[in-house]
């Protein structure tokens, strides 16, 4: 790249000096010389640089992925909105309960709405099964949903 940069700085001087020159010297048979003297020496810079060139643009092409996939704004501000939504209720259910637990919502949205279409939860620590219902309705409350469900936490 730094060859066709090269280029591409000895092309904007040869133009500037051509011009400058014309100037001076006027439209006449001179200017005119000096333009067509200024062009074949930026043909020659370009053709020695070329070879030079083409291998540096041909590794600059391998290096960009054949296809990039880029989320909509919409999804990543869904999911942005779920993952704060997930972070305030545990806090909540801890300052509420004294009950850590990990949260796994999946908002959905029609239109422009926007609900929680289903929630999973499990308790990081040893309860009562009476605080699992209680953790379980606020959750179900706070949602606005009936499918919140406890998952089991896996060892191993």
């Amino acid at each position: 790249m730094q060859a066709f940069q090269n280029a591409a700085a000895a092309f904007c001087i040869a133009c500037i000096c051509a011009e400058v020159t014309a100037l001076l010297t006027g439209t006449g048979w001179a200017g005119r010389c000096i333009k067509a003297v200024a062009g074949l020496y930026i043909l020659v810079v370009l053709f020695r640089l070329a070879p030079g060139v083409k291998p540096e643009l041909k590794s600059a092409m391998e290096a960009v992925p054949s296809s990039v996939h880029i989320q909509s704004v919409e999804i990543s501000i869904l999911q942005k909105a779920q993952e704060r939504l997930e972070s305030s209720l545990r806090t909540e259910c801890m300052q509420r309960f004294g009950v850590p637990i990990e949260l796994d919502i999946t908002l959905t949205q029609e239109g422009q709405t926007v609900q929680a279409g289903s929630a999973g939860f499990t308790i990081l620590s040893e309860c009562t099964d009476a605080e699992k219902q209680q953790v379980a309705a606020y959750l179900q409350e706070a949602l606005g949903t009936a499918s919140v469900r406890e998952m089991q936490e896996e060892v191993g």
